[in-house]
């Protein structure tokens, strides 16, 4: 509930005339900091699975013309329209619980890939499962486990992060170039 979050996206300096897709956009804080800082000509869709959550959101930011709330699932978007941003605010750690295949967080990213422009962007932030918190023996935020990022999730049940290298190594392997 921090404003401080919306430091995640607010330094962000947007094109004029293009389109961005939030993806897991829940109540509605990063899109709210987005449409804060972007003008009218950018066209905001915000992306969220749970229908209660999207109208929270469509409810919190119903002043501003450029926002269009979508409910679903970003398996199910489909490729037809492409996006010059894409903005994933902690979802990737989610990927496999909610998205199918063998190598679901892979996929997700694929999946990413493929709803960008050519030249395209892609705003990243998730937790970094080395974190200093982390070594200090704060519970992992999503298992609640002591430990269980450091050691690489031996309770896996879909939810996990990532160190920096593994997702420099994932976001090469779905073509995203820097």
């Amino acid at each position: 509930l921090s404003p401080v979050r919306s430091n995640l996206v607010n330094w962000y300096d947007f094109d004029h005339n293009s389109t961005i897709l939030e993806i897991g956009t829940g109540c509605g804080a990063i899109t709210e900091a987005l449409l804060e800082n972007i003008d009218e000509s950018i066209t905001l869709h915000a992306l969220e699975l749970s229908k209660r959550r999207a109208k929270i959101n469509a409810h919190r930011n119903k002043s501003y013309s450029n926002l269009e709330v979508l409910v679903g699932n970003m398996e199910h978007l489909g490729t037809s329209k492409k996006y010059d941003y894409i903005v994933c605010v902690g979802v990737l750690e989610y990927a496999g619980k909610y998205i199918s295949g063998a190598d679901p967080f892979n996929s997700f990213l694929a999946n990413l890939q493929s709803l960008l422009n050519p030249g395209g962007e892609l705003l990243l932030a998730i937790e970094n499962k080395l974190g200093l918190k982390y070594i200090s023996g704060s519970r992992e935020d999503h298992t609640g486990l002591f430990f269980e990022s450091l050691m690489s999730y031996p309770q896996y049940k879909g939810i996990r992060t990532f160190s920096k290298s593994e997702l420099v190594s994932m976001l090469e392997a779905a073509k995203f170039t820097s």
